[in-house]
């Protein structure tokens, strides 16, 4: 969960260039694609939401 679009994608650029070791995730995401949209074929990760996305998704 993050507090905003900006946040997911700054961890989502960590994980796809980290600045120690090997990539972590393919990122094929532009920086307009909203976290709810980010699909990664990684063990572990399964969804990503921003707060307001997930405060959003519980009140549905």
């Amino acid at each position: 969960m993050f507090d905003s679009r900006a946040t997911a994608h700054t961890v989502v650029d960590a994980r796809y260039d980290p600045l120690v070791g090997e990539q972590r995730i393919e990122k094929t995401d532009s920086e307009n694609t909203p976290p709810s949209s980010f699909r990664f074929d990684t063990p572990g990760w399964t969804e990503t939401f921003t707060v307001e996305g997930l405060l959003n998704r519980m009140q549905e």
